[in-house]
């Protein structure tokens, strides 16, 4: 790699931090700021992704604070309507694959999970399409109602 920083060297070990998966229970704004991405929590806690959930928060404060502005704000109210929006479009997403990586802790239900998944194509299907954020979660729809239809489809 000679070259391309040409000079630099290392002044301190490697480190990294965990991802802030959090969002469901993290706050959206502070004193004079609205919080987007990461700060927010936005990192999907099954896949790790956040690319996107960061560009598209940034957007919804963006507007809202943009529309804010224009009317004297930002004010307390402002910002709670910006928690409203994020939590509006996101939580429902990122408390399902909170759950879905939890239950896929316990090997058993993971095993059988995946072993119907692998059969069922609209079961694999409906999973990746929300893991993915290209499926809205319904209000109905539950990880617990998920793994119940997975374990009577094995019997």
């Amino acid at each position: 790699m000679a070259g391309l920083l040409e000079g630099a060297r290392r002044d301190q070990p490697v480190r990294g931090y965990p991802l802030r998966v959090d969002f469901p229970g993290a706050p959206t704004s502070g004193d004079r700021v609205v919080l987007v991405g990461e700060a927010a929590g936005l990192v999907n806690p099954l896949t790790g992704e956040g690319i996107d959930y960061a560009l598209e928060s940034a957007q919804i404060a963006a507007d809202h604070i943009a529309g804010a502005v224009l009317n004297g704000g930002p004010s307390r109210a402002d910002l709670a309507e910006y928690d409203r929006l994020l939590r509006g479009r996101f939580e429902r997403l990122f408390t399902f694959c909170r759950r879905l990586r939890d239950a896929s802790l316990h090997a058993l239900l993971l095993n059988r999970l995946v072993r119907v998944a692998a059969r069922r194509e609209d079961l694999k299907m409906l999973l990746v399409d929300i893991v993915l954020g290209q499926r809205d979660v319904s209000a109905d729809m539950s990880v617990k109602r998920i793994v119940q239809k997975a374990f009577a489809l094995i019997r």
